[in-house]
């Protein structure tokens, strides 16, 4: 039989870690639409410590030509900072993720996606179609570039927070597992 303190550090570790592992890492399910009223859809996984996109799938419909069906993945995709890519003089209230498919994995096609708020703590939200910063004086668009003249701009999008991890929601079952097991092993005592 396992010792008491024992069996109770386990029990802590499995139900408290999956709150602490999910307190970085986000995933995310993403759709939108289109200028040309073409969809897309999938998921990102959102490391808020690093502020990097671990994985990703987003995968768009076929548009007018020369739009066809592209497939987004998390190889290659990174935040943008606004302050350092945009020459922002301090935080410009927005950030952006950019994603490339697996066949080019750092040119065009890419999926430019924009947020407001802080990266440190984003956990979804609307995409933003247009950016207006610096004064007034700079813009960015999210949108869809096959080349540096042909894109589709954003007319919506959203993320929004999806399910814990898998591995998480292993611990925390394994940890009330081992509760109920417990339980179970007490001898009933009657009075």
């Amino acid at each position: 039989m396992l010792n008491k303190s024992v069996f109770f550090a386990a029990v802590v570790v499995c139900v408290v870690a999956p709150f602490h592992s999910l307190a970085g890492t986000v995933t995310l399910s993403i759709s939108g639409t289109y200028s040309d009223s073409t969809t897309f859809s999938g998921s990102i996984v959102y490391d808020q410590a690093s502020q990097l996109v671990t994985s990703a799938t987003i995968t768009d419909s076929a548009g007018d030509t020369p739009y066809s069906p592209q497939t987004y993945i998390g190889t290659g995709a990174y935040t943008t900072n606004p302050v350092t890519t945009y020459g922002c003089s301090s935080d410009c209230g927005f950030f952006g993720f950019e994603f490339y498919t697996a066949s080019v994995p750092l040119g065009q096609p890419d999926l430019d996606l924009y947020f407001s708020g802080d990266p440190a703590t984003f956990s979804g939200g609307p995409i933003l179609s247009t950016v207006t910063f610096n004064g007034g004086a700079s813009t960015v668009t999210s949108r869809e570039a096959f080349d540096e003249f042909t894109s589709r701009t954003l007319a919506s999008g959203i993320t929004s927070s999806g399910a814990p991890e898998p591995a998480s929601i292993l611990l925390l079952l394994s940890g009330a597992a081992m509760l109920a097991v417990r339980q179970r092993a007490r001898p009933n005592k009657t009075i």
